[in-house]
């Protein structure tokens, strides 16, 4: 379960506004069945070019799960990357592939999969 779900504090590490580039599973499996169909051979970044924080994601999931999030913030990580921002333009030259899904759909979508499916 979310320790959200549970009212328990969410562990943020570092200040929060670290980012990271998410990209929604159906996106994701979408770029890798295109993957197979091409006969490039290469690295491609699969991602949206669009930077959400930590902070970010904690707030947007209080929204979603309709409850305020006690956010608990720790001693940054050794080694974890500030920012993360990849370029998806060679996975849309080569394969066609682009994000479909924004950040905010994805979770929604993700939370509303959760709350029907677990229990």
């Amino acid at each position: 379960q979310f320790a959200i779900q549970n009212h328990e504090p969410i562990a943020i590490y570092g200040s929060g506004e670290q980012t990271r580039d998410f990209v929604y599973i159906d996106d994701m499996v979408d770029a890798f069945v295109r993957a197979m169909r091409v006969a490039w051979c290469g690295e491609v970044n699969i991602a949206t070019n669009t930077e959400v924080s930590v902070n970010q994601v904690a707030h947007m999931m209080e929204k979603e799960f309709g409850t305020e999030v006690a956010m608990q913030y720790k001693e940054a990580r050794d080694g974890e990357l500030f920012q993360n921002r990849l370029d998806p333009s060679l996975a849309v030259e080569v394969m066609g592939w682009r994000p479909k899904t924004s950040f905010a759909d994805g979770l929604k979508r993700t939370v509303e999969w959760y709350k029907a499916n677990v229990k």
